[in-house]
């Protein structure tokens, strides 16, 4: 009988794979959004803090991922700050931080599956 051989690392290198799947979405992923969220709350204008304080993380079901993390503005005017309306001009702070964080965002996960790639090497 014939036996593939490698299989036993094949099967580890995999496994692999799907905890660094795990780990970017239950861990990696709320802490770069949470990158994002801190200067969407820096831009945020204040004036009793409320949308400040409504800007959060939140964790959102999706058929694509076990895990899918948002960033979200709870305050119920928060759209009308962001986009404006007919007798206010718009007061962006959440469009920016994206923006403004993107690079920081996809180097904080490349470097966050980089370390974990290099532990499950070992």
């Amino acid at each position: 009988m014939s036996s593939v051989q490698g299989l036993a690392k094949l099967k580890r290198q995999l496994r692999g794979l799907r905890d660094l799947e795990t780990g970017l979405q239950k861990q990696a992923m709320p802490e770069a959004v949470a990158i994002v969220e801190q200067e969407a709350e820096r831009l945020a204008p204040v004036d009793e803090g409320e949308l400040r304080d409504g800007i959060g993380v939140e964790r959102m079901p999706s058929q694509l991922h076990e895990a899918a993390v948002a960033l979200v503005s709870r305050a119920e005017h928060a759209g009308y700050v962001e986009f404006g309306t007919s007798n206010m001009s718009a007061r962006p702070h959440i469009r920016p931080a994206v923006q403004g964080k993107k690079k920081t965002f996809w180097s904080f996960l490349r470097d966050w599956a980089n370390k974990f790639l290099r532990q499950a090497a070992r």
